[in-house]
């Protein structure tokens, strides 16, 4: 509630209250069905009055306090004019006249409605004006609703996206971890590998050098031909050179690695 829409309903009651005091000066002048028709008309205005006065009642209950006394001494000479407009058509509905209007009295009446009739569609108008502000009001407090929900629901993404970076985050600094220690575990391995080759190669029994290995083959290789040559062929080398052979190499002990 405002002033503003005080303001208002007053340009509709000033509207509504220039109409009805035309009224009682032409019931004086009119008889019959003209004058029920025009105390029907002023009956009409008159309960529109008082909705627009009732209507600015219920606006001073959210005016400041400042404001709120000056208005409600209008409020109550609106209500007095209203009341003693209508005391004045009561007086007149219930006079009789026999007297036909004066000369001119048409050219008056004719007047009277026009001056009425602008009236009138002032008042429409500025009822027409009032019901556009409420319903652009009402407009803008659900766009303004609907934009606080959208607010709402932007910080509630907005956080929704936080969680999940964090959760990201996490995820990568575990995958890290992890290749660091799956690079780790690769050394290990090789490392292990590696002394388990080398403990294979140390611990064996009947390794001997390469150079000794070969004499015996080729003592054996030429004994084999030379018997050949002499008829005594055989199908494998006797044991004779491998005998010297042992002789010569008992004190490099040779000669155990050989019976192995």
């Amino acid at each position: 509630m405002s002033s503003e829409e005080f303001e208002k309903l007053q340009e509709i009651f000033a509207s509504l209250y220039d109409e009805l005091k035309l009224i009682p000066d032409r019931l004086l002048k009119c008889q019959g069905e003209e004058k029920k028709r025009l105390v029907r008309s002023f009956d009409e205005r008159h309960g529109e009055a008082v909705e627009v006065l009732q209507g600015m009642e219920q606006e001073l209950i959210g005016v400041p306090s400042s404001y709120r006394n000056t208005m409600s001494t209008t409020l109550r000479l609106y209500r007095r004019d209203l009341g003693k407009l209508q005391r004045e058509v009561k007086n007149s509905d219930l006079s009789s006249t026999s007297t036909r209007p004066a000369e001119g009295a048409y050219g008056i009446y004719s007047s009277q409605n026009e001056h009425s009739t602008q009236l009138q569609s002032q008042r429409a108008l500025l009822l027409q004006g009032h019901e556009h502000l409420n319903n652009a009001s009402q407009s803008i407090e659900r766009s303004q609703r609907i934009a606080a929900e959208t607010d709402q629901i932007g910080v509630d993404i907005i956080e929704e996206l936080g969680e999940q970076r964090e959760q990201l985050d996490r995820t990568r600094d575990r995958l890290v971890n992890t290749g660091e220690n799956l690079s780790r575990s690769r050394k290990i391995l090789r490392a292990m590998s590696r002394r388990s080759l080398s403990m294979k190669a140390t611990d064996c029994p009947w390794r001997f050098p390469e150079g000794e290995v070969r004499g015996v083959f080729m003592s054996a290789w030429a004994s084999t031909q030379i018997r050949h040559k002499s008829g005594h062929c055989r199908a494998w080398p006797s044991t004779e050179p491998m005998a010297r052979l042992r002789a010569e190499r008992s004190g490099s002990g040779l000669e155990s690695n050989l019976h192995y």
